[in-house]
């Protein structure tokens, strides 16, 4: 695996690297490695930010030569702020109304519950609503008091 990058890893982070390459999941490098899945996820997290990257995909792509716009051309949700939010994956589609739904809900009320049955996205909607919310606040036009 040569890549220009590369020196900017450490001999762990590129073992780790070379391994995501070849589809190991994170136990298997853990295994592999002698090391905690813990560990792995938190080398893994490194490697991600030192590359610009947000998955594994993003990853592969960036050191097998995709370079980082190939790398980037799928990205769905440019982060406006830093977060603890976790990026989503891919774009959320159909759930506008309930987006904003939340957020007029929000604007009045201090907790709001999200309800449904399991797997139909609450989780990637609640996710979207502090999407839309940071969005606003970065751009002046509400507050998250």
């Amino acid at each position: 695996m040569e890549n220009a990058a590369q020196p900017l890893l450490s001999e762990r982070q590129a073992e780790i690297s070379e391994l995501i390459v070849g589809g190991k999941s994170t136990p298997e490098i853990g295994l592999a490695l002698g090391l905690s899945a813990r560990t792995v996820e938190t080398h893994i997290a490194a490697i991600f930010t030192k590359f610009g990257v947000r998955s594994r995909v993003e990853l592969v792509t960036t050191l097998l030569g995709g370079g980082r716009d190939a790398a980037s051309a799928d990205r769905s949700v440019a982060r406006p702020v830093k977060t603890n939010l976790p990026l989503a994956s891919s774009e959320l589609i159909g759930r506008e109304s309930a987006i904003a739904d939340v957020v007029d809900l929000l604007g009045s009320r201090r907790l709001v519950t999200v309800t449904g049955t399991g797997g139909i996205g609450k989780t990637r909607t609640a996710l979207a609503v502090g999407d839309a919310l940071l969005a606003d606040t970065k751009a002046g036009y509400g507050s998250l008091n």
